[in-house]
């Protein structure tokens, strides 16, 4: 599993490649209403009507990370 890291200050804590079309956003190492919060927001970001990603299959979010899947 190869991990991208990014600088402390952004919004997740890492997003690490889950296979060869899926990607893991995880957000902060911390289970609370706030962490999720943040998880269902870039969840309803990316599958906002206005926002066409071209290539995204799927959005499925967890508690504090987001699956992200992409041809």
């Amino acid at each position: 599993m190869m991990t991208v890291p990014f600088v402390a200050d952004t919004a997740f804590s890492r997003i690490i490649a889950a296979g060869e079309r899926t990607l893991l956003v995880e957000f902060a190492n911390v289970i609370d209403a706030s962490t999720n919060a943040r998880v269902l927001a870039l969840a309803s970001a990316l599958r906002a009507p206005s926002n066409s990603l071209r290539g995204l299959l799927n959005v499925v979010p967890a508690y504090r990370s987001l699956s992200v899947e992409f041809n």
